[in-house]
């Protein structure tokens, strides 16, 4: 039967999410499959962050220095800022996701070498 971490280890790995997070994670049944399927869709979600946030950015900046601040450079700017606030709020921000797969794959790491042990 493979180990699992103890709660002290996981709150340890876990101390640079938020309170939240680390609460979720702490009622959570850790499993490699678990670990694995949330690091592909932190991933994905950091991956969408930078196809939107990126493009947002440089059309934003294109248009308030070419043209400045007016009806469409403000109509792109709270298209973003709408898009950012909904995702902070609802997925996290792309630094957040960013820790969470850093706090995973160590999880994982930790799971993974707990098992080797045994």
């Amino acid at each position: 039967m493979p180990k699992s971490l103890s709660q002290d280890e996981i709150t340890r790995i876990a101390s640079i999410l938020p309170k939240r997070d680390r609460s979720d994670l702490a009622k959570q049944s850790l499993s490699k499959e678990w670990l694995s399927s949330q690091i592909e869709l932190c991933q994905k979600r950091m991956k969408r962050d930078l196809w939107i946030g990126l493009p947002w950015f440089l059309i934003y900046s294109y248009l308030l220095f070419t043209e400045g601040v007016n009806a469409v450079s403000m109509g792109v700017f709270a298209v973003g800022m709408v898009y950012f606030v909904y995702t902070i709020f609802t997925t996290g921000s792309y630094g957040l996701n960013k820790n969470r797969v850093k706090v995973y794959k160590q999880l994982l790491e930790e799971l993974d070498r707990l098992n080797e042990l045994q």
